[in-house]
Parts: C-alpha cells; sequence; structure tokens
C-alpha cells in the first residue's frame, strides 16, 4: 500500500517537475507569436552585429541594390552567408566591400538543391538547419537582413529559437523581391505566416493590401 502511495507521489511530482518548463515554453512561444514586434525608435549605442543571407541569381542582385541603401557604418560588422554551391554570391561580396576589415564570409549547407528528390530534402534540410543553429551561435548577430533565399529560413529559425529561449533577440528584416507583384515567394509566406520577421518588406502596393503585417517602402531596388 505505501510503496504504491509512493509511487504515484513520485508519478505526481515528475509530471509536474516536466510539465513546467514546457507549459513555460508553450507560454513563450505563444507571447511572442501574438505580440506584435516592437519598434526601436531609439538610436542604438553602438553598431548592430548584422548578418546578410545572400542568393544566387537575382537575390544576388537585389540584395547588392539594397545594400547601398545601407548606412555600413551603424551595421557593422557584416557577416555574408552564402550556400556552400553558391560560387559567385562571393566574388560580389568583395566588388562591394572596400574595406574588408570589418567584414567576413561564411557558408552553409543549402537545405535543397535544384531538382533534389523531395525524400532526400528531409535529410538536407535537417543537417542545413544544425549548422544554421551553429552559425547563429558562432556569429550571435544583432540584426538578420534577408531577401528571399531559402537559405535564410535555417537561419531565422535557429535565431528565433534562441529568442524563444530567452537569451537574445535578434531582429529579422524580409525584403520580399521585387519580382512577387501579385504572390509572396516560398519563403516569404513562411515567414509571414509563421510571424518570423520582424520588419516584412513588400514591394508593391498590392501585396501590402493582401499582406496587412507587411510594411510598404516602394521600390528598393
Amino acid at each position: 500500500m505505501l510503496d504504491g502511495i509512493l509511487t504515484i507521489s513520485t508519478s505526481i511530482i515528475l509530471v509536474t517537475i516536466l510539465s513546467v518548463p514546457c507549459l513555460a515554453l508553450v507560454t513563450r512561444v505563444m507571447y511572442l507569436y501574438l505580440t506584435p514586434p516592437r519598434r526601436h525608435t531609439q538610436p542604438r549605442s553602438r553598431p548592430a552585429r548584422t548578418c546578410i543571407v545572400m542568393g544566387s541569381g537575382g537575390h544576388t542582385s537585389e540584395m547588392m541594390h539594397l545594400l547601398h541603401h545601407i548606412p555600413k557604418h551603424h551595421f557593422t560588422p557584416r557577416i555574408y552567408v552564402i550556400a556552400a554551391t553558391d560560387i559567385l554570391s562571393a566574388a560580389k561580396v568583395g566588388d562591394i566591400e572596400s574595406d574588408q576589415a570589418d567584414v567576413a564570409i561564411r557558408y552553409i549547407p543549402r537545405s535543397r538543391e535544384v531538382g533534389q528528390s523531395w525524400l532526400t530534402t528531409v535529410c538536407t534540410t535537417t543537417y542545413a538547419c544544425c549548422m544554421s543553429a551553429i552559425l547563429v551561435w558562432d556569429v550571435w548577430p544583432d540584426i538578420i537582413i534577408c531577401n528571399g533565399p531559402g537559405t535564410c529560413v535555417p537561419i531565422i529559425v535557429a535565431a528565433h529559437l534562441v529568442k524563444i529561449l530567452g537569451i537574445k533577440s535578434v531582429a529579422v528584416v524580409f525584403v520580399e523581391s521585387f519580382a512577387r507583384v501579385q504572390s509572396l515567394s516560398l519563403t516569404g509566406r513562411i515567414l509571414y505566416a509563421l510571424r518570423l520577421a520582424d520588419v516584412f518588406v513588400v514591394q508593391w502596393e498590392q501585396l501590402r493590401e493582401k499582406y496587412v503585417r507587411a510594411m510598404y517602402c516602394g521600390r528598393l531596388v
């Protein structure tokens, strides 16, 4: 009889111990999901450590134009994140960065290569997420800037996990591609639906009308 009571008491204690952190985590996630992103109006006392996620092709060209609008002395050091199989973006980074002292380039694996089967995508995506988490922890950015490549999703998820755990709040700025006139890209839909971007920018007014949490700033590229 006594053994049975002790067993039940132990089970209750274990369930309570496990339930408290789980409940706290769920509460934290719901709070972040339902609370609108805070707009920081006060200037920073120091430059923001900036992570810039590069894509390939049109994404890289658009990011090059976007970076011309950024006051670099406010966003330094700048860490460019490039897919491991992207052989052109690193050269383009060198074209726009004259002072290499505060610039670094980091490489991560792609979640999915063009033409890759969806079956193997599960494995490569998991690997990309793990490597992205390591990169975020190592780089420890204040802000992440991206404009649509799928490469940015694992990085943003890793940064959001850091935010959920209350370790650090990493600001995420997503600028949808100028080519997206009537609908969002797959990356844009993911970030918008899950509210993973603190600032979500579209470049066409009709998109702003469809996605009310987006910000319309006109053509940026």
